[in-house]
């Protein structure tokens, strides 16, 4: 018992958000995931950074338990990034795998988001990112007009993208696909990620069960501003 007490040596790291009007804002979140609005589809969108990496020696894999030993040293390959966009009702994956992460290519990807669901207004739930905000050539204005103002964005709170539940999925391919990937170049690297995303949709797509809430309980010490 003397040795559970004390534990100096567990660390944990926390960020209080800045956002004023927190509350409000989680909660309009939460509604959209708890309480959908009816005509309408509820989109996480979200931007993946990737290291491509290549193990300098194969993976070994043990016979008789399948436990994993993988190279620590490792050959970069550069970078590249994920646009995702997940389904908050059916648990289904867009992705786009670019080069670059441009104002231009994340246009390009909305784009192609909107002619998935010609009929339904699309609330998009994203962060705070700089491409995610109008800039002088005014994107995003013309995005809308473009689309009939099918559109409604909604900002996470500043320092919580993790109310964004595409986080959630990213985190799965983190695990799976990448962590302890090993690719030669770019293309392996897509290819393996793209091919992960027509799994989850052909077998594993499922919503998230979202627990968390803004009601007092479970926030008493979080102030209303």
């Amino acid at each position: 018992m003397r040795f559970e007490k004390i534990r100096p040596h567990r660390i944990r790291q926390w960020l209080k958000s800045s956002a004023h009007n927190f509350l409000p804002k989680a909660k309009r979140i939460c509604n959209l995931y708890i309480n959908p609005q009816k005509n309408s589809v509820a989109i996480c969108v979200g931007e993946k950074p990737m290291q491509v990496l290549e193990r300098e020696h194969p993976t070994r894999v043990d016979p008789r338990d399948g436990s994993v030993l993988y190279e620590y040293e490792y050959k970069r390959h550069g970078t590249q990034s994920l646009f995702a966009a997940f389904n908050v009702k059916t648990g289904s994956m867009f992705g786009r795998v670019v080069l670059h992460r441009t104002a231009d290519a994340l246009v390009s990807f909305m784009n192609a988001l909107a002619r998935r669901y010609p009929k339904k207004g699309i609330f998009v739930i994203w962060d705070n990112l700089n491409t995610h905000f109008d800039g002088k050539d005014k994107r995003w204005k013309k995005f809308y007009n473009r689309h009939g103002g099918g559109f409604r964005v909604i900002y996470t709170p500043i320092h919580a993208s993790w109310m964004n539940q595409v986080e959630i999925w990213s985190s799965i391919l983190e695990r799976r696909i990448l962590k302890r990937g090993d690719f030669t170049c770019r293309d392996e690297q897509s290819e393996r990620v793209m091919g992960f995303i027509k799994h989850w949709n052909r077998i594993e797509h499922h919503p998230f069960r979202w627990t968390w809430r803004t009601d007092k309980l479970q926030n008493r010490k979080r102030e209303s501003t």
